[in-house]
């Protein structure tokens, strides 16, 4: 998905989008099966990082789900948490509950809605591998497994149509007629929504 982000930010059209994506697929290559970390940002310039352990899965549902599990984080971060009296400086920082939730304890720092749902379905999996009923290398029973997830909309990990803002969500999987805009998890039909708007604006 970072991949295709980045090849949609660079291509004007959508051949080129596909030239980006294979040459930074080329020389970068997909993943490290050996390490993983999880990035969030907060404001303009403050990020904070955690390692994701080895053996381990872990969900992102664009919020912020990182809690006292920070690897490092942007320089200044922890003296402007205590400074707004986000945080005390003395306990575990917690990013989330920071710059989150302004340091206070709320129901919104809880894990709910997709990140819950996506959090049981990592949990799910990891019984299955465990019971040996999804073996680590099948293929295919990982893309079933991944295909099923991304179309659960009644657990909330997947969502189809207008956001509560007006703009779509991201999952095209299992919508009964998408059209090209809305169908951004393919890439190209985006990158020829960008083009269409740019030559009309």
């Amino acid at each position: 998905m970072d991949l295709l982000r980045l090849a949609l930010e660079r291509g004007a059209t959508a051949r080129a989008a596909v030239g980006h994506l294979t040459s930074l697929l080329e020389e970068h290559g997909q993943a490290d099966a050996g390490e993983a970390f999880v990035v969030e940002t907060a404001g303009t310039r403050h990020w904070a990082v955690e390692r994701v352990p080895p053996g381990k899965g872990r969900n992102i549902s664009n919020g912020l789900s990182i809690r006292t599990g920070v690897e490092s984080c942007s320089a200044g971060l922890k003296e402007l948490c205590v400074a707004k009296g986000w945080w005390d400086g003395e306990g575990p920082f917690d990013w989330k509950r920071s710059v989150g939730a302004g340091g206070r304890a709320h129901a919104k720092l809880d894990v709910r809605g997709r990140e819950r749902a996506g959090a049981d379905h990592l949990a799910a999996a990891a019984g299955r591998v465990s019971d040996g009923s999804l073996p680590a290398g099948d293929v295919a029973g990982w893309l079933g497994w991944m295909a099923g997830v991304l179309r659960d909309e009644e657990s909330g990990a997947a969502r189809w149509g207008a956001s509560g803002d007006g703009s779509s969500t991201h999952c095209p999987h299992h919508a009964p007629t998408p059209t090209p805009c809305q169908a951004s998890a393919s890439g190209l039909l985006t990158a020829s929504c960008r083009r269409a708007r740019r030559s009309r604006g």
